[in-house]
């Protein structure tokens, strides 16, 4: 893993501003920093007010085979798993505190579309949690 980048304070409107203390910013800079296990996948994290959105990404083949696709699924919802289980984990680790996350079920989806001539697909799978 890559040595983490030390905090910054400023002002900000003559309100002083620390880094470590804001959980989104915190949660941006240890996803940014996480490793990514092969180039033709990763994460992606985006924050929207008191949600966090986790996609995961793949280029893989052959998608257009429905059990292949489903077991993609699956995969991706293990890997999402895994991928939060560091994310709070790293935080806790950073900052002392603990985060809580709950997933919204009914924003969970995925999309697939097709990326070349020979079958190559970009598989898109997320699931958005609040944060407690």
């Amino acid at each position: 893993m890559a040595k983490p980048v030390e905090p910054q304070s400023f002002e900000v409107a003559g309100t002083r501003y620390e880094q470590a203390e804001d959980r989104w910013a915190l949660l941006k800079q240890i996803a940014s920093e996480l490793p990514r296990d092969t180039p033709s996948s990763g994460f992606l994290i985006s924050l929207q007010e008191d949600d966090v959105m986790i996609k995961y990404q793949c280029i893989d083949r052959l998608l257009d085979d429905r059990r292949r696709l489903e077991g993609l699924i699956q995969e991706a919802e293990k890997h999402v798993k895994e991928y939060l289980k560091t994310l709070k984990s790293e935080y806790r680790t950073r900052s002392g505190h603990t985060l809580k996350f709950k997933e919204d079920k009914d924003r969970r989806n995925y999309t697939v579309q097709k990326i070349s001539l020979n079958g190559t697909f970009h598989f898109v799978y997320q699931q958005v949690y609040a944060i407690d």
